[in-house]
């Protein structure tokens, strides 16, 4: 029988020798906003189109195919070097629902005051950008939610990296049905050099999840959940190209307020991963054990509570996991990726798996100068 552990096999034999990245990274879902004088105006397309199938045969989430594509077209211009604004349009579609579109204004005002500090209100650069593991933040959730909208704060110097943001998805207002949702945190993480060859770095994250409105016109629960990451991994580069990376994470859950219907008060996970990269492909292997743990953004294969219902739950998870991908970009501002993965959870005798297909287009074209007088 040709299982789903055949299906990578051939795929990691196939890709591997020959390509390979030198990181595991999500740039393909980054955004570019190249930074220009001031004085430019230009107009910015942003497209991302996915293929998405989810192969799921274990009780904790749910399984099936998301296709479909973003479209982001915004008149960009530079008012200086440290102050930019841009506005357009923003259409996000699931093929095969015809009710399933959105189509709405956005806005952003980036801030650049000091040359390590930015400060953007609209548009954030969050998603995959945040680099949370997968257990807190699931790339169903970079598909579905690729436009977040916020405020966030942006700090980079020599080797440290500090980002903090809220991403304000529903406001509620009095006599309302549906409860606000906001999603905030921080990420920090600092690199050290050890050598020309490897380095060594830590990283502390915190993701927040709160579901609230208190003059709500129907009784729904308050929730607020935090999720905290601390890591540390080390790298080396190889001299024939050839990148390793070791990862070690502990992530901690709380449940804050009383009243929430979930199961567990708090847990905990721990996640040891190996990855290996060669120019434009990646391959990486993980293992998972959890006690209580629950994100509510994060890949339920993952978690202790299933996706389908709160009253169907694992006490103790045991997840190995390995991904493979292989992305380059063909032009400029055009790159196309497509990457697999399964999930052997030892718990639950399951054997889940996905293959994914990416394509990404942004593309600048300025349509204006400010005329220096003379």
């Amino acid at each position: 029988m040709f299982k789903p552990l055949n299906i990578l096999f051939f795929f990691i034999v196939g890709f591997f020798p020959s390509h390979v990245l030198a990181q595991w990274d999500e740039e393909i879902f980054f955004a570019e906003n190249k930074t220009y004088n001031d004085g430019i105006a230009l107009v910015r397309i942003d497209n991302l189109n996915h293929f998405y199938n989810l192969e799921y045969y274990n009780p904790m989430a749910y399984s099936y195919t998301l296709a479909g594509y973003h479209i982001k077209p915004e008149l960009v211009y530079h008012v200086s070097n440290s102050v930019r604004l841009s506005g357009g349009v923003y259409f996000n579609a699931i093929l095969g629902r015809d009710n399933i579109k959105h189509l709405r204004p956005v806005y952003t005002f980036e801030y650049q005051p000091f040359k390590v500090l930015k400060i953007r209100f609209g548009t954030l650069n969050t998603g995959y950008q945040m680099t949370l593991p997968e257990q807190i933040y699931s790339y169903k959730e970079a598909l579905e939610q690729y436009n977040q909208e916020g405020i966030q704060l942006t700090f980079d110097h020599d080797a440290l990296h500090a980002d903090v943001w809220l991403d304000w998805r529903y406001l509620s207002l009095p006599r309302d049905n549906q409860p606000e949702r906001i999603f905030g945190g921080y990420n920090i993480a600092y690199t050290y050099n050890l050598s020309e060859r490897s380095y060594a770095g830590i990283v502390t994250q915190m993701a927040a999840w709160h579901l609230g409105g208190q003059n709500l016109d129907i009784d729904r629960k308050l929730q607020t959940i935090l999720n905290f990451t601390g890591g540390i991994n080390y790298a080396y580069q190889f001299q024939n190209g050839l990148s390793l990376g070791l990862w070690q994470y502990f992530m901690h859950f709380e449940n804050v307020i009383q009243q929430d219907v979930l199961p567990y008060k708090r847990g905990y996970g721990l996640a040891t991963e190996a990855q290996l990269s060669w120019k434009f492909t990646a391959l990486k292997a993980g293992y998972w054990y959890a006690n209580r743990f629950y994100s509510p953004l994060g890949n339920h294969l993952f978690l202790c509570v299933s996706e389908k219902s709160n009253h169907i739950m694992h006490t103790k998870r045991q997840v190995i996991y390995g991904h493979i991908k292989a992305e380059n970009e063909f032009y400029p501002g055009l790159s196309m990726g497509f990457r697999a993965g399964i999930y052997q959870g030892l718990d639950l005798h399951s054997t889940d798996f996905y293959l994914g297909f990416l394509m990404r287009f942004t593309q600048d074209f300025i349509i204006g100068k400010k005329h220096k007088q003379q």
